[in-house]
């Protein structure tokens, strides 16, 4: 069930909007995987026209699989490099092992969840044992080595590849999601799988702090923030005297961080990485995002509301206090980039709605 309101969008984009909302972004159905022997896995390298990583087969084509085509260039990449050499290749030494292509590293958590996590639904359902190959910067300690022990892959499960490496087989997984292209009901099983076993490692005492409660996720404690974030105690203080129970992620393991959101009855927050992280909610969760969600000229924002299954659509509740800006969307000089919603109920008010729309670009773009 969707829930769009148009009454509060822009006039100029409203035709765009109503166009998106039909595409059929959740494709039910499954993955694919395909296994190519003497495989050779391709760090990624960057030139002038783009960003070059995947799988080769061993007949040196590429793998349109591995590739990753998100909408955005930014974090699109895929293709062989042009500078490999027939010679290069053939002297490559195979490494006598099985493994799974997992994608390209980036410590960034909302990257992390995004980008590198789609294809993981293989290990999960397939193969929990095969190896897995990525590029990009070593795995570091912290949230990303917890998730992965959430989901059941060992450390010694992991092949960092620096360099072209030839494989007895490598095995490329269909990634379940690719921003702005598609995404499949695998993606949020990923989530729910490692959100399980999440809840059911803490005592049972320690989740009733926020089990049924609202939850204000604040960045308060966080010493290193963007010039632009002030001010954020004064809405902190607001959320607390509303009955929402004050949470500082950075201050929880990974599984407490991710209980927090699975049981709580509603999450707030600035928008920013945070939001990313109601992937593990459940069906019908509500997200509140205070300060908007800016979406300049030129960049894409997708917002998945739809149940997983048979369930309840979830909300989202975007706030803007700034002046002349628009709740999701730009300034009142600039026109908003492209929004793309899918499923769910959407609310987004402008306090200041004379100078930009709830949804969409500035009064002077309208």
């Amino acid at each position: 069930m969707d829930a769009h309101n148009y009454a509060y969008m822009d006039e100029l984009f409203l035709e765009s909007y109503r166009a998106l909302d039909q595409l059929p972004l959740l494709q039910h159905r499954e993955p694919v995987a395909e296994t190519f022997s003497n495989g050779i896995v391709l760090p990624c390298q960057e030139d002038a026209s783009g960003k070059h990583a995947g799988v080769l087969a061993e007949d040196s084509t590429y793998v349109e699989l591995s590739a990753f085509p998100a909408l955005s260039p930014v974090d699109s990449w895929g293709g062989s490099y042009g500078q490999l050499s027939q010679a290069t290749l053939g002297s490559l030494s195979t490494v006598h092992r099985r493994v799974m292509y997992l994608g390209r590293l980036w410590w960034h958590w909302g990257h992390f969840l995004m980008d590198l996590i789609p294809r993981l639904w293989y290990t999960l359902e397939q193969d929990p044992e095969v190896l897995i190959a990525f590029d990009g910067q070593e795995l570091p300690q912290g949230v990303y080595r917890e998730f992965f022990s959430l989901a059941g892959v060992r450390p010694s499960q992991f092949v960092h590849v620096d360099t072209p490496m030839r494989f007895d087989e490598v095995v490329v997984p269909e990634c379940s999601h690719v921003p702005g292209r598609f995404v499949l009901p695998a993606f949020a099983r990923i989530f729910d799988r490692v959100a399980e076993q999440a809840v059911s490692a803490l005592p049972t005492k320690s989740l009733k702090n926020f089990a049924g409660r609202p939850v204000y996720l604040t960045r308060t404690g966080i010493q290193k923030k963007f010039p632009t974030e002030f001010g954020e105690q004064s809405i902190e203080n607001l959320m607390r005297a509303n009955g929402f129970v004050i949470v500082s992620p950075e201050q929880l393991s990974l599984p407490e961080q991710i209980a927090t959101i699975r049981l709580a009855s509603e999450v707030a927050c600035l928008s920013g990485t945070l939001p990313h992280t109601m992937m593990f909610a459940r069906d019908g969760a509500k997200l509140t995002v205070k300060s908007g969600v800016k979406v300049e000229q030129g960049k894409t924002l997708h917002i998945y509301g739809q149940p997983k299954g048979i369930g309840v659509p979830g909300k989202l509740i975007a706030t803007n206090e700034e002046y002349e800006a628009a709740a999701i969307g730009s300034g009142d000089a600039a026109d908003a980039g492209t929004i793309y919603f899918h499923g769910g109920t959407i609310t987004a008010t402008s306090r200041h709605g004379s100078g930009a729309a709830g949804i969409g670009g500035g009064y002077e773009h309208a």
